[in-house]
């Protein structure tokens, strides 16, 4: 997986304002727009902008209702980033854009689950493998909470699993 290092909290720059027209985007900003709602005409009514009025942005609320896990997409520096929760990337990060689209697409059907452990500092990882085998690994590891979670965007396949359950 592309994970950006650093914090997703970056976003937290952006105003959302409301914009009528894409024209008045970045060129960057306007063919993201265009994949997405294309993807997910829906989406279209969670789009406003940054606060210079050039860069898109977009929060769409996660399904489960937890105000934690909206999803987040938007541009900064020419370059598109996605935040789920405290996880976030870019998709330079990725071998190409229609490699960070479809990784999208995998969020949002639940394809990509989400390890979360509250002892960590970057508590958001995404998992890779079988989310037993890395649940197990981290519970049983150095330093091993006491419970993870394992978390989908849109909350059906989540579960919490404790090391005395092990």
């Amino acid at each position: 997986m592309r994970e950006a290092r650093g914090r997703a909290e970056a976003c937290d720059s952006f105003l959302a304002v409301d914009i009528s027209t894409l024209h008045e985007l970045s060129r960057h900003s306007q063919a993201l727009a265009q994949q997405l709602f294309s993807r997910f005409p829906e989406w279209r009514a969670y789009a406003s902008a940054d606060r210079s009025g050039r860069e898109l942005f977009i929060e769409v609320p996660s399904p489960s209702e937890d105000p934690a896990r909206s999803l987040r997409l938007f541009v900064e520096d020419g370059v598109p980033c996605l935040v789920v929760g405290e996880w976030h990337t870019h998709a330079d990060l990725w071998p190409d854009e229609q490699h960070f689209l479809s990784f999208l697409d995998d969020v949002v059907s639940d394809r990509v689950l989400f390890l979360v452990v509250s002892t960590r500092a970057a508590r958001w990882t995404v998992i890779e493998g079988p989310c037993l085998e890395v649940a197990m690994d981290v519970l049983t590891g150095p330093s091993a909470p006491d419970a993870v979670r394992i978390v989908s965007w849109t909350g059906a396949k989540d579960q919490t699993l404790r090391r005395e359950d092990l």
